[in-house]
C-alpha cells in the first residue's frame, strides 16, 4: 500500500524533484521501471542492424551542445550543494549507492592497502565519483580520473577538478600521470564503435582491476540497435550495442580472475556488470 501511494504521488506533475527523488526509495524498482516505460520516460531500443554504420545512418543523432549543457548544469548543482548527485543530467536529492560497484571499488582498495585510483572512461563530469564520494572519503587514499572528450575535459578542469577528481583526454595521458589500479566502464562500452579493441588496449596497461557496469549484454550473439532517449532527458537516438558476453569474457579472462556477472540496479533487464581482477 505504501509503495502504491508513493507511486501515485510520484506521478503527479506538481511534485518537486526533491520529493520525487525521495519517493524512489519507497517504490520497488520493477514498478518504477514499468511506470517510466508507460509514461515514456524510459529509453527504448529498436532494430537489429548488421553494422554500426547502418545503425548510425538510421538514427537521428543528437544535439551534443544541448546534452552537454544539461549535464554541466546538473553537475554544477551537485558541486554547489543544490543536489547530492546526478546521473544522465538528472539531479537526485537523497543518498543512493550502487552497492555492487562500490563493492568492486572497495575490494580493489582493500587489496591495495587502502589505496584506490580509478580511471573512469566516459565518466562525464565525475557523476559516479560524486554519487559515492561520501563512502570513498573513508579510504586513506583515493583519486578519480575521468577520461572524456576534449570539451568535457576542458570544462572539468576549469570548474570541477580537485585534489581527488581530475580529467584527461586519453587513457595514455591518464596512466602516465596517475597510478591507476582500477579502470571503470560504466554505461559507456555500448556506445562505442570498437569496444572490444578498447578493452584490449586497457588490458595492455595491466591495471589491477577492470570493472564493467550498467552494460547491455546480448542473450546470444552481439546485437546492434538504436537507443531512443526519453524526451524528458533530451531528444536523441543513436546506435547502441548489446555486447557479446563470451567475447568480453575472453578479453577479461586473460591472466585474470572474473567475478560473477551482476545485474544493474537502475537499468532494464539484460544490463549487467562484472569485475576482472589480476591474479
Amino acid at each position: 500500500m505504501i509503495s502504491f501511494l508513493c507511486l501515485v504521488i510520484y506521478e503527479r506533475g506538481n511534485v518537486s524533484p526533491e520529493i520525487k527523488s525521495l519517493l524512489t526509495s519507497f517504490i520497488p524498482p520493477v514498478l518504477l521501471s514499468s511506470l517510466r516505460i508507460i509514461t515514456g520516460r524510459s529509453s527504448k531500443w529498436t532494430g537489429d542492424f548488421i553494422s554500426w554504420k547502418d545503425a548510425l545512418a538510421a538514427s537521428s543523432g543528437y544535439d551534443a551542445e544541448t546534452i552537454f549543457n544539461k549535464v554541466y548544469s546538473a553537475a554544477r548543482a551537485v558541486r554547489d550543494g543544490e543536489a547530492l548527485w546526478e546521473r544522465d543530467s538528472i539531479c537526485f536529492y537523497h543518498e543512493e549507492y550502487n552497492w555492487q560497484l562500490l563493492s568492486c571499488l572497495m575490494t580493489v582498495a582493500a587489496k591495495s592497502g587502502g589505496k584506490l585510483h580509478v580511471l573512469d572512461f566516459g565518466g562525464a563530469l565525475g557523476s559516479t565519483y560524486m554519487q559515492h564520494r561520501k563512502m570513498l572519503a573513508m579510504l586513506p587514499e583515493c583519486t578519480w580520473s575521468v577520461v572524456e572528450q576534449s570539451h568535457v575535459v576542458h570544462a572539468g578542469k576549469a570548474d570541477f577538478a580537485s585534489d581527488k577528481l581530475n580529467f584527461f583526454n586519453s587513457i595514455e595521458e591518464c596512466f602516465s600521470n596517475r597510478h591507476i589500479n582500477l579502470v571503470l566502464f560504466s554505461s559507456v562500452l555500448q556506445y562505442l564503435e570498437h569496444p572490444y579493441d578498447l578493452l584490449e588496449s586497457v588490458n595492455s596497461f595491466s591495471p589491477l582491476a577492470i570493472v564493467i557496469d550498467r552494460t547491455p549484454i546480448a542473450k546470444r550473439s552481439e546485437k546492434i540497435t538504436i537507443q531512443h532517449v526519453p524526451k524528458a532527458i533530451y531528444a536523441a537516438s543513436y546506435p547502441c550495442r548489446f555486447l557479446d558476453k563470451k567475447r568480453l569474457e575472453s578479453i577479461l579472462n586473460e591472466d585474470r580472475v572474473l567475478s560473477p556477472w551482476f545485474p544493474s540496479p537502475v537499468d532494464p533487464p539484460n544490463f549487467f556488470g562484472v569485475m576482472s581482477m589480476s591474479r
